[in-house]
């Protein structure tokens, strides 16, 4: 009991610094400066076919609108929108405020491999809730630390560092998924 206690207590008192120390080399930003987390997973031996149908699978699995599917030259690009849901939640004085995160989930196939990049585009802020509920939407690229010159903020910190947990989480759970054996899909 007192070891969690000191854990927490330790979480707690770290620096923003020592926080973002903790994520670094997890995410980058893109030419058009828009927060990046990416991963190769190598599928050796699998065809493109089947890597397709697993990230096919993965998409349809997980509810993400409006999948697109490009071929270009040996290489599928499947695309589609997503959300994390309460990247960051706190509440003060009986308000509870959360943030979501908008993102793109890219997966480039090739044979035997599979390259995976999520796109975080912006924070949708709530507070409160009901009608009486405000919200604002916001570039990520725009807020610290993706943009280093902007101010910081605890809420902001806690945003980047919830996301940055969504996102390495979906990593892996894709990767997973790309591993795992097939099932058969409906066809269109």
């Amino acid at each position: 009991m007192v070891c969690l206690l000191l854990i927490s207590t330790c979480a707690y008192g770290q620096t923003v610094d020592e926080r973002l120390a903790e994520v670094q080399g997890l995410w980058q930003t893109n030419k058009d400066g828009f927060l990046q987390y990416k991963r190769t997973i190598p599928l050796t031996g699998l065809s493109k076919e089947i890597i397709h149908q697993r990230a096919k699978e993965y998409y349809l699995d997980n509810q993400y609108d409006k999948l697109d599917e490009r071929a270009a030259g040996p290489v599928v690009v499947l695309g589609a929108a997503g959300l994390f849901k309460n990247v960051q939640v706190t509440e003060n004085g009986g308000v509870r405020s959360t943030v979501d995160a908008t993102h793109f989930l890219h997966v480039w196939v090739e044979e035997g491999k599979a390259e995976v990049v999520i796109t975080c585009l912006q924070y949708i802020f709530q507070i409160g809730s009901g009608s009486d509920a405000g919200h604002d939407e916001v570039l990520i690229s725009t807020l610290f630390p993706v943009n280093p010159q902007a101010p910081r903020s605890d809420k902001i910190i806690g945003a980047f560092l919830g996301t940055t947990r969504s996102a390495t989480a979906r990593l892996e759970e894709i990767e997973k998924k790309m591993k795992a054996p097939l099932r058969s899909i409906p066809q269109e």
